[in-house]
């Protein structure tokens, strides 16, 4: 079983540290990075002595030797959980699938529904989560381009009539709209079902986060872009309807035009159109990850008898 942190864990930090290696585990500003940082002791070390952040941190240990640490906790809200460090122990990697599953105790006790991992493509950690629970959910290619200058002038100027405006809270039915259209049924029954859900799932890609709207002639929302100062240079996301002409067009060129330096995005599997839209501007694949999901049962928030005629 896992448990939280102790103030007496730090002496074994140490030689833990020698022993996991790198992150296996890629919340969103780490895989823009593409880089899985050696285990914080020295983070970890604080967080043991803090009356609040230990609560977001486990380890799995047997007597003083520490198998897996991991830290976890909500996303954008409650109803979904991320994995946001995991570390193994080399002569422990079975222990990973029992830490993953041990997991789901405290994120149901505080109301998620979902918890989410991503993890290096190639990883074997794999074979260990999906023992835990989690199944795939998509493949995402991390793109960067090291001038958005270069990139914006082999891209072209977007001709359409559509007009870029600021996200407001109104948007969220829309968006979630969006994201149905622009998603795969199935994808969307292992992510988010409700609005609530998806507006909870949105990860948190780094510094001064920016949402616009894209919206036709007759204001109704066509895409969606987001973008953040993270890892080297900016990040961004798109989503654009597909049966729109020029919509994803509008949206890169909203994104390149904005500096000179490098941008990067994930691109999921299923968003091809995009992936070739990027290589054919200069755009380089860099990291392959993979995403996967474990679902978690909800209490029912109330039951009650009704008459039902038979016959």
């Amino acid at each position: 079983m896992i448990r939280h942190l102790h103030p007496t864990d730090p002496p074994a930090f140490l030689p833990f540290k020698e022993a996991a290696g790198r992150a296996r585990a890629y919340p969103l500003p780490m895989a823009i990075s593409g880089n899985g940082g050696a285990f914080p002791a020295v983070r970890y070390a604080g967080a043991a002595l803090s009356p609040r952040a230990w609560r977001s941190c486990w380890i799995k240990s047997e007597g003083s030797r520490i198998q897996v640490a991991l830290r976890a906790g909500q996303r954008s809200g409650r109803l979904a959980w991320e994995v946001r460090d995991l570390y193994v122990h080399r002569d422990f990697k079975e222990a990973a699938c029992e830490a993953l599953e041990d997991l789901s105790a405290p994120a149901a006790s505080a109301g998620a529904r979902r918890i989410f991992i991503r993890i290096r493509s190639d990883d074997a950690l794999l074979a260990e989560a999906r023992r835990a629970g989690y199944v795939p959910l998509e493949t995402e290619t991390l793109y960067r381009v090291e001038s958005s200058t270069s990139a914006y002038r082999r891209l072209g100027l977007c001709s359409a009539p559509m007009q870029l405006r600021p996200r407001a809270k109104a948007d969220d039915d829309a968006l979630f709209r969006l994201h149905c259209a622009s998603t795969p049924l199935n994808l969307r029954m292992r992510s988010f079902n409700t609005t609530a859900e998806w507006r909870d799932g949105l990860e948190k890609p780094g510094r001064n986060v920016h949402e616009r709207i894209l919206e036709d002639a007759g204001g109704s929302a066509t895409g969606w872009l987001r973008t953040a100062n993270a890892g080297r240079g900016r990040y961004f996301e798109a989503a654009a309807l597909n049966e729109i002409p020029d919509a994803m067009h509008c949206l890169l060129a909203a994104v390149l035009e904005m500096d000179t330096g490098p941008v990067s995005t994930l691109v999921p599997e299923r968003s091809a159109s995009l992936a070739g839209m990027l290589r054919d501007i200069g755009f380089e694949e860099l990291h392959e990850y993979a995403v996967l999901v474990k679902a978690l049962a909800a209490r029912a928030a109330q039951t009650r008898s009704v008459a039902s005629a038979v016959g």
